[in-house]
């Protein structure tokens, strides 16, 4: 009998929960929706930058395509010093020739720059740069750069000791990171 009185209340409260969950999907619709990555026409997922981003993303594009014209070059002379600091001049922030980085980006330390400035490491290893771009851009953007600039690195180190035909199929290699970057990645204005 207790069972018969119980139950009622039981589905009336569970028909509540329903009636409340079936009014939810809007705004988690919303939420997945901003999970799922927007594409542009031409197929490639765009990537929203405020303009202190963009400005940002830009000044290391110049950097990256200086570098490869350097390294270009080096490599044309067969300049192994040149090699290096080319190669170097395009690896991770703060590990060209093995010493931190004088701290040029946005902010004291606070973006995402070369070395960390006077911040202490406050830039966009922790997501707080460029209005927290590390943590609003896809895994896949953040693997093709840190694995590009390892890249790098790694040239940069095989410099000395590598056939020049090693370093440039491992320079040709490094490219393709990014060709792959460019074709999969388009940038927009945050709305």
């Amino acid at each position: 009998m207790r069972l018969k009185s119980v139950l009622p209340a039981g589905l009336a409260a569970l028909s509540a929960c329903a009636i409340a969950f079936a009014s939810m999907p809007a705004a988690g619709q919303a939420d997945m929706a901003q999970q799922q990555p927007a594409i542009a026409d031409d197929g490639r997922e765009i990537l929203f930058l405020t303009p202190e981003q963009r400005t940002h993303v830009r000044e290391e594009m110049r950097m990256f395509i200086t570098g490869v014209q350097a390294l270009t070059a080096a490599l044309a002379e067969e300049d192994r010093a040149a090699i290096a600091q080319a190669a170097s001049s395009m690896g991770r922030p703060g590990r060209m020739n093995g010493q931190m980085g004088q701290g040029h980006g946005h902010g004291q330390g606070n973006g995402m720059g070369r070395g960390m400035g006077h911040g202490g490491g406050q830039g966009m290893h922790q997501g707080q740069g460029m209005g927290g771009m590390m943590a609003s851009m896809p895994a896949p953007f953040h693997t093709l750069g840190r694995g590009t600039r390892i890249s790098f690195e790694e040239i940069a180190a095989m410099s000395d000791p590598a056939e020049m035909q090693d370093i440039q199929r491992a320079f040709a290699d490094t490219l393709q990171n990014c060709v792959t970057c460019h074709s999969s990645y388009t940038a927009r204005d945050a709305q």
